[in-house]
């Protein structure tokens, strides 16, 4: 199984890029008509991406409250878009997830465990 990771990090503007790229691509998919809209319908995270584009234009002009109610707003869509996330990770195909790679999303493999280690104590030498 692999995990799938999204950059939310950067400016305004780009994360509002980075997600209409990811959004066009989830929207289309199957899995996400049929299984993830169950949970996260389509006019529900279009409804948060719009809110937040809304606050980042109207910051853009100096509006302060615009600019107080953006940073809410981004955490929002974030939350929103690491759980939908989690749930393609979870029952996303291998055909699905190549299709989120060419969105934006990173595919990695969950870290393996690693090797235990036995701790000796320390023996007191006198």
């Amino acid at each position: 199984m692999l995990s799938a990771l999204f950059d939310f990090t950067g400016k305004d503007s780009l994360l509002l890029a980075r997600i209409l790229v990811f959004f066009q691509a989830l929207f289309a998919m199957d899995i996400f008509k049929n299984k993830i809209s169950v949970h996260f319908s389509q006019e529900y995270l279009q409804g948060l991406y719009d809110n937040y584009a809304k606050k980042f234009e109207v910051g853009m002009f100096g509006d302060r409250n615009g600019i107080a109610q953006r940073k809410p707003a981004r955490k929002e869509l974030v939350d929103a878009c690491k759980k939908v996330l989690s749930l393609l990770s979870a029952l996303a195909s291998e055909e699905d997830m190549i299709i989120l790679k060419t969105a934006g999303v990173e595919l990695r493999k969950p870290p393996g465990k690693g090797k235990k280690r036995v701790v000796v104590p320390a023996t007191a030498e006198s």
